[in-house]
């Protein structure tokens, strides 16, 4: 799986995985491992029937139009992005990287950071149910295995 498709991966689980509890629209920069920039935005309008949330990601430096009015913009390398958005770092983590420098947030919006985040359920619970989606079946064959290891740990685990 290239960096884009696990991207475009970890954005259905977190539209598979949205509480609605919090509505913002986050402007992510992800610097890429091949020196290239993804922009990613991620517009969430809470409960309700006009509820959920849209996505848009696109390769290069200039922001996408979605990204205009963002609540908040955050910068940061694609394998902190990873660990953010599967849930493989917590909050103690998240905090490390953002003293460190590498993961930078624009205007010191931490609290919007933090309320984006408790807007998803990354529990590994949430996670086996949306690779028995139907989607997840079609598009992400082996991917349970790139996040939870071998089938048999994963047999062991369910």
């Amino acid at each position: 799986m290239d960096v884009m498709q696990e991207m475009d991966h970890l954005l259905d689980f977190m539209s598979f995985s949205y509480t609605g509890q919090y509505v913002a629209k986050m402007h992510y920069i992800v610097k890429l491992p091949d020196g290239d920039t993804a922009q990613l935005v991620i517009d969430m309008k809470g409960k309700g029937p006009e509820g959920g949330i849209e996505t848009s990601l696109t390769r290069g430096d200039t922001p996408p139009a979605a990204a205009e009015g963002a609540t908040c913009r955050v910068s940061l390398g694609f394998e902190d992005f990873s660990h953010v958005f599967s849930g493989r770092i917590g909050a103690l983590g998240i905090t490390r990287r953002v003293l460190s420098g590498a993961i930078y947030v624009h205007g010191f919006a931490y609290r919007t950071c933090q309320h984006c985040a408790a807007s998803f359920d990354f529990s590994s619970g949430t996670w086996q149910a949306f690779y028995d989606t139907d989607l997840a079946k079609a598009k992400y064959q082996g991917a349970r295995e790139l996040y939870y290891g071998d089938a048999a740990a994963v047999a062991a685990r369910a």
